[in-house]
């Protein structure tokens, strides 16, 4: 952050000093960075970028430094970058972190503000709910389909491909039954 302001300010500043020239950045930042990784995935397909992109926005929108990315994620603009700084510096931006320091910890990087030790405690709770709903998967993973199967002489049904096929001929569809090892017939001729 200060290699930015920096830069910004090595021509002079504005009167009120960086903050506005570095927030105007942040924000055509945030604006494009999204076009440019989107392209960067149609380059490269298997290139993910979706929750880099995501963290860097908040961390560019809010401030903060990356243990606190999640926090900000859900207390927003109520903390100050600097209450977020501290947190991160006392190292109490996990929600691990957070149940097991006392208020008074959490209040001396809020600036005794109670309502913003709240607001921590809850952004914790709904960080750890978060997280184990991301553990647990909510749609069953399916196998991968296989169409090499039919051309190796395989049963569709089963994907047995040790099985002989019988010698009758192919059903309406051209795939054969499987032989002894599998009793669905696929052709629908039985």
């Amino acid at each position: 952050m200060s290699e930015i302001e920096r830069v910004l300010t090595q021509f002079g500043g504005a009167f009120g000093g960086a903050a506005g020239p570095i927030r105007a950045v942040a924000a055509r930042t945030c604006d494009l960075m999204p076009v440019a990784a989107r392209v960067a995935e149609i380059l490269h397909p298997t290139l993910d970028l979706g929750d880099r992109v995501r963290r860097l926005a908040i961390r560019l929108t809010y401030g903060v430094p990356s243990p606190a990315v999640d926090l900000a994620q859900f207390v927003g603009s109520d903390l100050l970058r600097g209450d977020y700084c501290r947190l991160a510096a006392a190292q109490l931006c996990e929600p691990e972190q957070i149940d097991a320091a006392t208020d008074d910890q959490i209040l001396a990087c809020v600036d005794k503000d109670r309502r913003k030790l709240a607001l921590v405690h809850d952004a914790a709770k709904h960080v750890a709910k978060r997280r184990a709903e991301a553990v647990t998967p909510s749609i069953p993973v399916l196998e991968a389909y296989a169409p090499e199967l039919r051309a190796a002489g395989a049963c569709a049904v089963s994907g047995d491909d040790s099985a002989k096929p019988k010698p009758r001929p192919a059903g309406r569809d051209g795939i054969i039954e499987c032989g002894s090892n599998c009793s669905k017939d696929v052709s629908g001729q039985r």
